[in-house]
């Protein structure tokens, strides 16, 4: 990670809201959840947590990933505590943030295991259209997956192919209940 120059810092600033907008996302439609994605070939679960937003977005953040969260939930982000990837990536990847939330609608396609660029992963949830694909791999044995990676497609010139969503169904750990979202 190194810290982002003057010019980067800027841009950074204009995907707060975004950022903001996903931490509200995650909050509301995973937190203490497990989301159960089928398609005509495949079926896995997902569990993105708190922790999972900072490494999402490409970003290193004084006082870790839950304190990113926390601010970011809040809006209350400070740029001088960020710091972002080496390889360019951080830009890319908050280009494509706010499409984030499409993961929990039809709007979907299921990927099977493959490697795109340095990103290998056992499965991925990619938009319909070219945009975002998160990258994701199991955890266990037991069908859970967490992500990986956030990748913008419309840098990749090979798209992976996927399977449109036929169902996701959310169970909420909470008050133990099982509902379809699609």
């Amino acid at each position: 990670m190194k810290k982002p120059t003057t010019k980067e810092q800027i841009k950074i600033l204009t995907y707060f809201q975004s950022i903001h907008k996903i931490a509200k996302f995650i909050n509301e439609n995973f937190h203490r959840k497990t989301l159960h994605y089928k398609s005509a070939s495949y079926e896995f679960s997902l569990n993105i947590t708190k922790n999972n937003l900072m490494h999402l977005c490409g970003i290193d953040y004084i006082g870790g990933s839950r304190a990113f969260f926390d601010d970011s939930l809040d809006n209350k982000l400070s740029i001088d505590k960020i710091g972002i990837k080496t390889d360019d990536t951080t830009l890319l990847k908050l280009e494509v943030l706010s499409e984030l939330d499409n993961i929990t609608t039809k709007n979907v396609l299921l990927c099977p295991s493959n490697t795109l660029g340095q990103v290998r992963y056992h499965f991925a949830i990619r938009t319909n259209k070219k945009i975002l694909m998160v990258a994701l791999n199991e955890v266990g044995n037991d069908g859970k997956y967490v992500p990986i990676s956030l990748i913008n497609l419309r840098t990749i010139k090979n798209n992976p192919k996927g399977e449109r969503v036929l169902s996701i169904t959310c169970e909420d750990h909470e008050n133990k209940k099982l509902y379809d979202l699609i």
